[in-house]
């Protein structure tokens, strides 16, 4: 249900683009590789904070994705770098409807249903402890994609959403 939901409102804000030949799978070089060949930055182990993961951010038109997963790649590092990209998904969206950029792509009563039932309390309680307010439903969001979709599906959200294009 919630790849269902999440899927389809990323879908339903992007441009109509030809459907062309996607690979079977993806790993995460791959969804990073997309990203980068799309305008968005990715930098590893640079000017990371002390116990930060990773971080989208934007200035004007310069988007880019930090990665900080230290000395080695574990499965972490790989969750972090989906969350991340959802956070440019979201940023896609929010562009393409007008909306403020700390809106979730999902409605607010469908992400706190499906916050409910798959999101692990101390993850929300994680979120609310380390993040203001005005940026639980995204971050609740990005959790919840991180769990539950590949590379290769945050791809082709990813295509759908932020370019005008399918590959």
């Amino acid at each position: 249900m919630i790849k269902r939901i999440l899927t389809a409102l990323a879908a339903s804000i992007a441009v109509a683009a030809p459907a062309s030949a996607t690979p079977t799978e993806w790993t995460s070089y791959e969804l990073i590789e997309l990203v980068q060949n799309n305008g968005i930055a990715v930098t590893v182990n640079e000017n990371c904070p002390v116990n930060v993961l990773g971080n989208y951010e934007w200035v004007g038109m310069k988007r880019s994705i930090h990665l900080c997963p230290g000395d080695e790649v574990d499965p972490i590092d790989h969750a972090t770098l989906r969350h991340e990209v959802w956070h440019a998904i979201q940023h896609c969206v929010n562009t393409a409807r007008g909306t403020h950029n700390n809106m979730p792509v999902a409605s607010i009563a469908d992400l706190n249903a499906l916050v409910d039932e798959y999101l692990p309390d101390e993850v929300i309680s994680y979120v609310k402890r380390n993040y203001n307010s005005s940026q639980w439903n995204i971050e609740l969001e990005a959790n919840l994609v991180e769990a539950n979709y590949s590379p290769m599906e945050l791809g082709e959200i990813f295509m759908q959403a932020c370019t005008a294009r399918t590959e």
